[in-house]
């Protein structure tokens, strides 16, 4: 936190992870990439596959939202999304320097996107990169919203990124995602251009209003 600039001191590699006598050795690495994980993960795609890769960037810090939608055929796309939070933190504190005591300094509890009428959801996942279900953030699709939404305690902190899938009938159009603080402030939620689901139904009340 408060690099000048936070891109230059992270980077990728590609390699092949392979598990021998109780050890990982990871051979063949090459194609260093400064950056956030997700900017190699939108390049490169795979067959009937788009991405979009979009910053947040305000003074509480940085995260990079992506997705890779995935047409499935039969009308059903898979939205992969990886919100990467690099550095966005709201601080609560005590007292001041040089005697600043820092109380928290959680990210966010909820990540949502819309969801037009007329779509339907087919399945939904979440992974924080843990095996404990007991911190796995909770999914709705109540309220013209897809919506994950974070247990106590388990919040998207800074240095972190969690995945959220759900598999639609809905093909992907330009749309935005919301991210919202863990810790109330100033502004109660951000919003990051992203592809979303689209709504082909064009007609709602019996082919009446475009």
């Amino acid at each position: 936190r408060q690099d000048i600039n936070i891109y230059n001191s992270m980077a990728t590699v590609t390699g092949t992870p392979t598990y021998s006598a109780g050890n990982w050795v990871f051979a063949g690495v090459s194609n260093f990439k400064l950056g956030s994980v997700t900017d190699r993960w939108v390049e490169n795609l795979p067959a009937n596959t788009v991405a979009q890769n979009s910053e947040l960037a305000v003074a509480e810090g940085h995260t990079k939202v992506a997705v890779r939608a995935v047409d499935l055929g039969n009308g059903q796309t898979t939205y992969h999304y990886a919100v990467h939070n690099l550095d966005f933190s709201r601080a609560q504190t005590a007292g001041a320097e040089p005697n600043l005591d820092v109380l928290s300094n959680k990210g966010f509890d909820r990540f949502r996107i819309a969801l037009p009428a007329g779509v339907s959801v087919i399945s939904s996942n979440f992974s924080d990169g843990d095996l404990t279900s007991s911190n796995d953030w909770t999914f709705s699709s109540a309220g013209g919203f897809l919506t994950w939404t974070a247990p106590a305690g388990a919040s998207l902190d800074w240095g972190s990124l969690y995945s959220f899938s759900v598999t639609t009938n809905g093909a992907p159009a330009p749309g935005s995602s919301e991210l919202r603080p863990a810790t109330a402030g100033l502004q109660s939620s951000f919003s990051v251009p992203i592809l979303v689901p689209g709504s082909d139904v064009i007609f709602q009340d019996g082919f009446e209003t475009p």
